[in-house]
């Protein structure tokens, strides 16, 4: 920003003494952060420490002056809102008689909230994608690029900075500002906002997102900007099979300080064919090369949580909140819990019990599944997150859930794996696999009508899985392993053994489908008896915070400017 550029003396002292202030302004709010010795170090200081400049011709200046730009303008106003107070004679703020208050001469400063929460769909099925314009049919509505959503964040934030700047609309904000207690701001977004139709992100392209979002952060320094979750894979993109993760990224000051990766699987697509490719990546395990997981990766599954202002936030993505892996990571560190909890999702709704959130603390959920929902809860807890058991030696409910749920978890993912490794062979279709299972399906097909062959195999398959949809396919996988064994199909046709290998993997993995699976849903009710205790006997209250809505003018359709809130 060039400095002075009024022409009058007079517009050129104000101009200085806005841009100086503004960047005092700048220093205080990355403050903490670890762009604060950059921002600091670019100012000139005169003898007494004094504000008398600013090297803008260092390379680092370009960096922030966007940023610098917006507090000049709001340094302005606030000079001008002060000059105005002081010809009218006052009023004054009654705990700081030389600050003009135009609003509230007995204001209370205190911490407060500016939530700015968007309600963008986002899609795992039909190929999955980010839809940003409102209405239409998920399956064929435009989806939207990269470069788009991008663009869209800058939108929300310009919106919502040139909406603060009126003073006249959002005076008590001000006064807080000019008291020296700026409200917590903060932008959250959707889960899977970051993904395109039909595949992944690379790495390259996950980490140019990062980059991206940490200059959209340093434009707007004070926001913690939580923009929704990045659908990536560190896989090359040719790959048979891909792991992927769904990362949600956490940014502030100018730099991304945490990022956070959903822990538990949900749906990645209903879509065969891009489940068989795409797997989910915290479940694959470590050492499995090509397929281990990068140095970083598993450490993001962990507890999101981090220090903001003061305040402990928690961040927390869909199914994890479901199954409690926040409380759960809370409880192992010993920690009370957080004082801010931020909720993305594309479907799953709040499970109040399983809130990681101090007694007086506050949720915000916002989900992605087309309902628009972004929520806010006030939460009192009659007993505190690491509350003990009934009695001595008894486990907590929660401890009881968790100990029945990982092992289920476990089950249910080697069931997955299983069945996205049928599909995969499935989909490869080779010639040695092919030529087998037609002449397979000869006798064992729903054309054959020869039960007698059918039946001699089939009386040495033992039990089946009992659930009906699995049934067909374990049975199915027993039979190839017995035909196998034999040598033979039952027609007395040898089986060449480029053809025996082809299929044994094929086999194994329908097997271990229907066998898995019948583990996870043998426990299944005892399980969810002990989630309901667990959610019980955390006593959580919620009480829906209704702040209102700010009306920004040409915003985006799917953004909310709440009121401030309390903290």
């Amino acid at each position: 920003m060039p400095f002075t550029f009024r022409w009058t003396a007079s517009g050129k002292r104000k101009q200085r003494e806005d841009e100086l202030r503004a960047w005092e302004l700048l220093i205080a709010a990355l403050n903490g952060t670890a762009m604060h010795a950059q921002v600091n170090g670019l100012a000139i200081r005169g003898p007494t420490g004094q504000l008398t400049g600013v090297n803008t011709a260092s390379p680092h200046y370009a960096r922030w002056r966007h940023a610098h730009k917006r507090m000049t303008r709001r340094a302005r106003s606030d000079r001008q809102r002060e000059q105005a107070a002081v010809a009218a004679g006052g009023p004054y703020h009654a705990l700081h008689p030389a600050l003009p208050c135009r609003v509230d001469p007995a204001l209370n400063p205190r911490a407060t909230l500016r939530l700015a929460a968007l309600s963008t769909r986002t899609l795992e099925n039909y190929g999955g994608g980010t839809m940003l314009m409102a209405g239409g049919m998920a399956n064929v509505a435009p989806k939207a690029t990269l470069p788009q959503l991008h663009r869209h964040l800058e939108q929300v934030l310009e919106a919502v900075e040139d909406e603060l700047l009126d003073a006249a609309r959002h005076r008590e904000e001000h006064d807080l500002r000019a008291a020296d207690q700026p409200p917590l701001q903060i932008l959250l977004g959707t889960e899977w906002y970051f993904r395109i139709p039909h595949r992944p992100f690379s790495q390259v392209e996950r980490d140019g997102i990062i980059t991206d979002l940490e200059a959209l952060s340093a434009r707007y320094p004070e926001w913690l900007i939580v923009p929704g979750s990045i659908y990536w894979t560190p896989d090359p993109l040719g790959n048979a099979r891909l792991r992927v993760f769904n990362e949600a990224p956490v940014l502030h000051g100018g730099t991304c300080i945490t990022r956070h990766t959903k822990r538990e699987q949900h749906d990645i697509d209903q879509t065969q064919q891009v489940r068989a490719v795409q797997r989910w990546g915290p479940d694959e395990p470590v050492a499995a090369p090509p397929y281990a997981i990068p140095p970083g990766i598993a450490a993001t599954q962990g507890l999101c949580s981090f220090a903001f202002k003061g305040r402990t936030v928690c961040v927390e993505i869909c199914r994890d909140q479901f199954v409690g892996d926040a409380v759960q990571g809370y409880l192992n560190a010993a920690q009370p819990g957080a004082d801010l909890y931020l909720f993305l999702s594309n479907g799953t709704t709040l499970t109040p019990g399983f809130l990681p959130v101090v007694h007086q603390g506050i949720a915000v959920w916002c989900d992605g599944s087309g309902v628009g929902t972004h929520q806010y809860h006030r939460v009192t807890r009659a007993n505190p997150l690491t509350h003990n058991g009934a009695g001595p030696g008894a486990p907590h409910p929660f401890t009881t859930y968790r100990n029945a749920f990982v092992p289920e978890r476990d089950h249910g993912v080697l069931s997955n794996e299983a069945l996205c490794e049928v599909w995969r062979i499935e989909e490869a279709n080779t010639p040695d696999f092919q030529a087998f299972m037609t002449r397979f399906h000869q006798v064992f097909g729903a054309a054959s009508t020869d039960l007698a062959l059918k039946t001699a195999i089939d009386a040495g398959l033992g039990p089946l899985s009992a659930n009906a949809l699995v049934q067909p396919l374990h049975q199915k996988g027993l039979r190839i392993q017995q035909v196998l064994a034999g040598g033979a199909l039952p027609t007395g046709t040898p089986i060449p053994p480029a053809e025996a290998a082809a299929v044994t993997a094929y086999a194994q993995a329908l097997v271990a489908f229907a066998t898995e699976n019948d583990l996870a849903e043998a426990t299944a009710a005892t399980t969810q008896g002990h989630r309901t205790a667990a959610v019980n006997a955390f006593a959580v209250n919620t009480a829906a915070l209704t702040p209102g809505v700010v009306a920004v003018a040409n915003g985006p359709y799917d953004l909310h400017l709440h009121q401030l809130v309390d903290l």
